[in-house]
Formats: structure tokens, C-alpha cells, sequence
């Protein structure tokens, strides 16, 4: 290895600084409503499973009993 070892320095102006700001938080603000819709149709997905598990039970217990008289 070489002692001597060349360095550069890099400087950024405030324009530089400026635009790494601004894609920086376009890029967090897509993920977290990426994030939030996945997380939304999730529990939507789940709800209608619920949804359909309840129908399924009601109806292998029978349902609206048809034994039941209506009084006139």
C-alpha cells in the first residue's frame, strides 16, 4: 500500500443541497403511500374473508330457520 493517498474534496452548493433534499422526500413520501395503500387493501382483503367466513357459518348453521311461523 501506498502512504500517500489522494484525496478530493467534493463540495456541493446550496442547489445541490437543495435537489438531494427534494428527491430525497419525494422518494419517502411515495414509499409511505405505497406503504399505506398496501396496508389499507391488506386490511380490506382481510375484512372481506371475515365477511365471507361469517356468510359461510350463518349458512351452514341453517340460516333463517324455516320452522318459524309468521302470526297474521
Amino acid at each position: 500500500m501506498s502512504s500517500t493517498a489522494t484525496t478530493s474534496e467534493r463540495t456541493l452548493s446550496d442547489a445541490d443541497v437543495e435537489a438531494v433534499a427534494e428527491r430525497l422526500y419525494a422518494r419517502i413520501t411515495e414509499d409511505f403511500y405505497r406503504d399505506l395503500g398496501k396496508g389499507l387493501f391488506a386490511m380490506v382483503k382481510k375484512a372481506a374473508i371475515a365477511f365471507l367466513i361469517a356468510v359461510a357459518a350463518y349458512g351452514a348453521m341453517g340460516g333463517i330457520p324455516n320452522h318459524v311461523q309468521v302470526v297474521k
